[in-house]
Parts: structure tokens; sequence; C-alpha cells
């Protein structure tokens, strides 16, 4: 999706801009495009039939979180901590 939303790059004066923007470019592929495992179906289809189970999440999101580090010359991370990044839920 990167690709296909992102290049070449925006010039947005807002936030807002951007999401209203990104929002009709996100509702446009998902009524052109079929869905995955239900072919005979559009990606749009799916989510309106969908859309009543749906949950509206009330509060703040934190999605992410920040911790300062230092990355060494070649860019990788400890076998260990990319595990955790790429998992980030207990595997035992």
């Amino acid at each position: 999706m990167r690709e296909r939303l992102f290049t070449p790059r925006l010039r947005v004066k807002s936030l807002e801009e951007l999401n209203v923007w990104l929002l009709d470019k996100c509702i446009a592929y998902a009524k052109a495009h079929r869905h995955p495992k239900q072919v005979e179906r559009t990606i749009w289809q799916m989510f309106e039939e969908e859309r009543g189970s749906l949950v509206h999440y009330v509060g703040p999101f934190d999605g992410f979180d920040c911790v300062p580090a230092s990355v060494p010359k070649t860019c990788s991370l400890p076998s260990a901590l990319a595990c955790r990044c790429a998992f980030p839920f207990p595997t035992d």
C-alpha cells in the first residue's frame, strides 16, 4: 500500500488534508479490488457486511512505545530485540 498511496511523495498542508485524501484513496481501492479470500466480492462489500460487528473504541490509543536507543553501524538489531519487536506477545 505504501507505494500505491505515497508514490510520488504527497504534498499536503495539514494532517487533516492528508487524512481526507487517504480516506478517499482507501475507499476507492476497497471498492475497486476483490477480497483476497472471498474473490466474488470486493473489499468494500465485505467491510459493509462486517461494519455492524465493529466496536467503536473510545479513549486514547497508545499505538507505540518510544524508547531511545543507539543503533550499531550495521543497523542490525540483536536477535532478542528483533524477535520482541516482531512478536510483541509472550512466545512461551
